[in-house]
């Protein structure tokens, strides 16, 4: 799997679509507020269970046998059940409150913003490592979180720009 950009000035329609249907999904479970997340909590597995088997379709089974179209919807699919099935099993099963949790939601948009850049760097810089996929995936993701979480403190915690994140 790959992050698809655009690459002329004409806009990729299907990227558009792609990132329209997170838009559009954002903003309809905002509207129905804590009815839509009871929703989303409630039919958590099944969310989950769509966007794995699409995930199949999308980077799995017979992959070079399907066309383009229909491995990119798979793939629009298994991104959008995969993101409402993992917020629907926080609702379910993470209900406490705290500090941690404090702190972890008022960095999240933050760390949303900064960790594409991030990870760039950390497999540009493990790559000439020729490590295992295990080991690459655990190393980015543990450089990826830290200095998700570092740059937080450094730029934004105590900053003024803590009262736009």
């Amino acid at each position: 799997a790959s992050i698809r950009t655009s690459t002329s000035f004409i806009p990729d329609l299907s990227l558009l679509g792609f990132y329209g249907i997170f838009f559009a999904g954002g903003i309809m479970l905002y509207r129905a507020g804590v009815n839509g997340l009871n929703a989303l909590s409630k039919n958590a597995y099944w969310l989950c269970s769509i966007g794995l088997v699409a995930a199949q379709f999308a980077y799995g089974w017979g992959h070079p046998l399907y066309p383009v179209i229909f491995r990119e919807l798979a793939s629009m699919v298994a991104s959008f059940y995969l993101a409402l099935g993992v917020i629907g099993m926080f609702q379910r099963f993470i209900t406490v409150t705290g500090p941690r949790w404090r702190y972890l939601s008022r960095t999240s948009y933050w760390v949303y913003l900064v960790h594409p850049p991030i990870l760039w760097v950390a497999l540009r810089l493990l790559k000439p490592l020729e490590l295992s996929v295990t080991a690459t995936v655990i190393l980015s993701l543990v450089a990826v979180i830290a200095l998700s979480f570092a740059t937080f403190e450094i730029c934004v915690r105590r900053t003024p720009l803590s009262k736009i994140v």
